[in-house]
């Protein structure tokens, strides 16, 4: 209610108090003057009689008035509050319709934002999954023609010119790998897959794999590893792995004549689970302290020229915080600069009873052997003339018998002329893609295991391979052992080995 209204209401209130106070003051005169009259006249009796009942008549006049007044009053002081508050539910109507007007037009620019935002990831997405392929197709026929080369038997002087193609090859794979992880995490396509494995065999592998690197760096690399920490763990080891590579790579990279020490410890032990503190270490150049706030922002390379110098995407550091996220840990770093840099975190792990099982499993009781691939058949679907040759050269090293279809519909149609051991089947091919065809060849014959040879996309996830019928995924370009130790696994477990 408005200030004006309530002096409305005031002033009206007032007026009929001010006439019933009138009345009063005129009652009060007649009454002096009747009194006046009695000691004057003072005549008879009847007539006190008759002025006493005049006197009552205008009492009760006076209070029948007084109580028309103060219902009037009421009545006004209603009215007006009444009117009053439609006119502020009308207003207030009024200002609701306009805000829902208001946030319906907001809800739809947002929904529209958010269709243009989903349509902007999907452009992304697709993008990276065929630069992805087309930088992947090439880089294999570089690291697998170099391979073959070098299993040639060249002179020392080609030799170390194949050793640096090789080098660069594996760079330039290393550089994609990491724009697509950090495109991955962004897609949330990073899922947590835990599996057994023996800690220690997999930390020295992971050391051991980056002696040759220390060494063209000449590097001094040392291992300080725990041994209260159990054989046996259960966790995402493929992603801490990963981190693990990431930052030992760069302590490398940056620490030219210097050393690195990786550390793995046991900090704390429960019933079935162990928390195990990582540590990479370097007395390389360290990083500046203004810098700090920036390390793990997505292709940052540092501003000095030391940094610069190494070159890089600058995405290793922001891809380590990332998947240590994922997995419920958080990277800390101290350094100082010309001193060197240290990384930590501690991932929590599960414990696995140590059972003669599970530390020898039977089918890596041994290395791949050539004589597994000796006279086995294999179907290899692959569109790229430069891949074809290639794949066929490293299979017929061991000795397999190869054939080779360009697309998915000629490979479903020479599976139902002829018995394979292996298919190798490559993925973006015209015609029918290696998916579909799976998909059809799986509707007739079950047993003949499927690899996928794929560059790595956001588009389908390894669990979906295997769901689609494949045995195995296998990315390109890959490493030369790896390869066979993979297929001859998958031929091994197959049933197919004779």
């Amino acid at each position: 209610m408005s200030f004006t209204s309530l002096w409305i209401v005031f002033f009206l209130f007032f007026s009929l108090l001010n006439s019933s106070l009138q009345a009063k003051v005129f009652y009060h005169s007649t009454l002096v003057v009747i009194t006046k009259a009695e000691s004057f006249g003072g005549e008879n009796e009847a007539e006190t009689t008759e002025i006493q009942a005049k006197e009552d008549e205008i009492a009760s006049v006076e209070k029948k008035k007084n109580a028309s007044q103060f219902a009037l009053v009421l009545s006004l002081i209603v009215v007006i509050i009444l009117a009053l508050f439609t006119v502020t539910l009308y207003k207030n109507n009024r200002m609701r319709k306009s805000a829902n007007a208001l946030l319906l037009q907001k809800n739809k620019e947002l929904i529209s934002a958010q269709e243009k935002m989903q349509e902007a990831s999907k452009i992304k997405e697709n993008f990276f999954n065929t630069i992805t392929h087309e930088l992947r197709t090439p880089i294999y026929a570089i690291t697998g023609s170099t391979y073959l080369l070098l299993k040639e038997k060249p002179r020392e002087d080609q030799k170390e010119h194949l050793n640096a193609l090789n080098y660069s090859g594996e760079h330039l794979l290393s550089l994609i790998n990491n724009i697509l992880d950090i495109n991955k995490i962004a897609a949330n396509e990073i899922v947590i897959v835990e599996r057994e494995f023996n800690f220690h065999k997999r930390i020295h592998s992971l050391f051991n794999s980056f002696k040759e690197m220390a060494k063209s760096n000449n590097v001094s690399l040392h291992l300080e590893l725990d041994e209260n920490i159990p054989e046996r763990l259960k966790g995402d080891i493929l992603k801490i792995s990963q981190v693990l590579m990431n930052l030992i790579s760069n302590a490398i990279k940056y620490s030219d004549d210097q050393s690195v020490w990786l550390t793995a410890k046991l900090v704390a032990a429960k019933e079935a689970e162990v928390d195990v503190y990582f540590e990479v270490r370097d007395t390389g150049i360290g990083i500046e302290k203004s810098n700090f706030e920036k390390v793990f922002q997505d292709f940052y390379q540092g501003e000095n020229e030391y940094n610069q110098k190494y070159g890089g995407t600058g995405l290793g550091l922001a891809i380590v915080k990332r998947l240590l996220e994922i997995l419920g840990s958080e990277i800390y770093f101290e350094s100082e600069l010309f001193e060197g840099s240290r990384f930590y975190f501690t991932i929590n792990l599960k414990t696995v009873e140590n059972t003669e099982e599970e530390v020898v499993p039977q089918k890596k009781t041994a290395p791949y052997s050539d004589k597994i691939l000796k006279d086995k058949n294999v179907l290899v679907v692959e569109d790229n003339k430069l891949n074809q040759r290639i794949t066929q050269k490293i299979l017929e090293r061991k000795e397999a018998l190869v054939k080779i279809v360009e697309n998915g519909q000629q490979a479903v149609d020479i599976m139902k002329e002829q018995r394979f051991d292996l298919i190798l089947m490559d993925i973006h091919m015209p015609v029918k893609n290696g998916i579909e065809a799976t998909q059809e060849i799986r509707e007739f014959n079950r047993q003949t295991p499927i690899i996928a040879l794929t560059a790595v996309t956001l588009e389908h996830k390894d669990e979906e391979y295997y769901d689609i019928g494949f045995d195995a995924v296998i990315s390109k370009p890959y490493n030369t052992d790896f390869f066979y130790k993979k297929i001859t696994d998958i031929i091994a477990n197959s049933g197919n080995q004779e």
